[in-house]
């Protein structure tokens, strides 16, 4: 759901609107979750394109997956064959909340 911020509250919402659960409390959620070896954290950080046609790629890209996945007929123009391939990006996108290096100095995890 296209909020910028999420909670267990919505989480539940979204479930009953959706048909999965008839009705679900956020506690109960939270302790399904639990139960399943699920935590639910909020998010210290976020990222997104700055590239100005992302949202038309990633149209493209959402279009090409339904044709691969069957679920849509392709249309003129689009390929007859769609390859996916999954691509894990640089470890240092990973963001590391209350830690700062400064440029051109390493640390070690113990500093």
């Amino acid at each position: 759901m296209p909020f910028s911020t999420s909670s267990l509250a919505k989480l539940a919402d979204f479930l009953v609107a959706e048909g999965v659960v008839d009705d679900i409390s956020h506690e109960g959620l939270r302790v399904l979750l639990r139960e399943e070896g699920v935590s639910f954290r909020r998010v210290k950080t976020w990222k997104t394109s700055r590239d100005p046609d992302y949202a038309a790629k990633k149209a493209r890209v959402e279009h090409l997956y339904a044709i691969a996945d069957g679920e849509v007929i392709p249309e003129e123009g689009d390929p007859e064959v769609v390859f996916r391939m999954d691509e894990f990006g640089p470890l240092n996108l990973q963001p590391h909340p209350g830690r700062q290096v400064d440029q051109g100095k390493s640390r070690s995890p113990a500093e």
